[in-house]
């Protein structure tokens, strides 16, 4: 008689394909439970930067005292940035508020 070979009992087990169609399609299933309609608003973020402390309502107060740039805000906060990943959030806040000011103007 062969002997068969058995997988070790410490052995990862692997995905198949099936599994990993499965696992896509519960993603997309939840993604779009999660996804927010027209007339929600995305809920907004408490703090923008983690690193200094740095909340939202602090970015749009240096914005509305004339920040135009995340480095002015920093300066406004009295931090400096250190990991940078808030930048890009801030750029948006910008964006946003200069949206703003630009439909308040017409």
């Amino acid at each position: 008689m062969a002997a068969q070979e058995k997988a070790p009992a410490d052995a990862e087990p692997t995905l198949g394909i099936a599994t990993f169609k499965i696992l896509r399609m519960t993603c997309k299933r939840v993604r779009k439970e999660l996804s927010v309609t027209p007339q929600q608003e995305p809920p907004r973020a408490m703090y923008v930067c983690n690193c200094n402390g740095i909340r939202e309502r602090q970015v749009r107060a240096a914005i509305a005292a004339g920040a135009t740039r995340p480095a002015q805000i920093f300066k406004a906060c009295d931090s400096a940035a250190q990991c940078a990943r808030c930048v890009c959030d801030m750029r948006k806040i910008l964006d946003e508020e200069r949206e703003a000011l630009r439909f308040a103007a017409e």
